[in-house]
């Protein structure tokens, strides 16, 4: 059975430890880091 959701890491800094990756969905991939404003 395949996740909803999963995080797939591409790159993690070093010294600041900041990563880089890709959010799957079954709606598309997400890049991240995102600005992803949210209304509330």
């Amino acid at each position: 059975m395949k996740q909803a959701v999963t995080y797939e890491l591409l790159h993690q800094d070093k010294n600041s430890g900041a990563r880089r990756g890709i959010v799957h969905t079954p709606h598309g991939d997400i890049q991240t880091p995102v600005f992803m404003p949210v209304a509330t």
